[in-house]
């Protein structure tokens, strides 16, 4: 009964079903069934309207165990049922431990919740992980576990608005640079055009210089054979000229020698 009175509310009846669950009283489970869809269609009929400033649990928690909720919300138009969502949406798989304790209304609505200490730094975890969620389906405006603030609105903004303001002072800067980095854009594209047409010439310099080389290549190649074919014609002149010269020389010795 103790369970049922300090950790059980109309928002979250887990702690009574993990008693059952661990004592194995296996005939509460029917009860325990009827009462949940009752709660289920309790929850998704009643306003919030009708339970602000309202005790919903008998626990009070340190500060340290605190949970506090701000959102942008009008409570005529948000059920029960949206709270219950809001708790599993914030801390996936550790909603159970969560004990919603009261809610209130400024200008917007505030909810408090309490959660057992050790539990604080992964429900800040799990929050954090959450924030986009938080903020585009429950309007978040602040979210505070503990000593910890996770998140505020207020503070977010200020902080967009200066950074804003950063981004158009460089911005602005970059404009008063601009003509200076336009001049120096078109002096790099002149000069890289100069640089081509340099290229360019200097590619045909090369070419030309390499036909020239060709073609003086070949000449004195050409020279080279006009030279070995006169050499060889000569050899050949003079291989004639003393094979003629041997041959008169063989007649006429025997000649001279009868003579003699």
């Amino acid at each position: 009964m103790k369970v049922i009175k300090t950790k059980c509310n109309v928002i979250n009846i887990a702690p009574v079903k993990e008693v059952v669950s661990f004592y194995s009283i296996t005939e509460a489970n029917p009860l325990i069934s009827d009462y949940s869809k009752t709660l289920d269609e309790f929850c998704h009929k009643l306003k919030l309207q009708f339970l602000l400033d309202k005790k919903l649990s008998t626990s009070d928690f340190l500060i340290c165990e605190t949970i506090e909720f701000v959102l942008d919300w009008d409570p005529a138009e948000h059920l029960l049922n949206d709270i219950r969502r809001l708790m599993e949406k914030s801390f996936q798989g550790l909603s159970r431990r969560i004990i919603v304790k009261s809610m209130h209304k400024g200008n917007s609505i505030i909810i408090i919740c309490g959660a057992p200490t050790h539990l604080m730094n992964a429900l800040q975890l799990r929050a954090r992980d959450n924030l986009t969620v938080l903020q585009e389906e429950f309007a978040l405006m602040r979210l505070k576990i503990g000593h910890c603030t996770v998140y505020d609105r207020t503070i977010r903004n200020k902080e967009l608005k200066i950074v804003a303001e950063e981004i158009e002072m460089r911005e602005g800067e970059l404009m008063k640079l601009n003509p200076y980095h336009n001049d120096k854009e078109s002096l790099l594209a002149r000069q890289a055009a100069q640089l081509i047409s340099l290229k360019q010439k200097q590619e045909f310099i090369n070419s030309s210089m390499q036909a020239s080389d060709f073609k003086f290549k070949i000449k004195q190649i050409e020279r080279e054979k006009v030279a070995s074919t006169k050499k060889r014609m000569l050899l050949r002149e003079t291989e004639h000229l003393q094979s003629t010269l041997r041959i008169r020389i063989s007649i006429y010795i025997p000649y001279y020698l009868l003579m003699t």
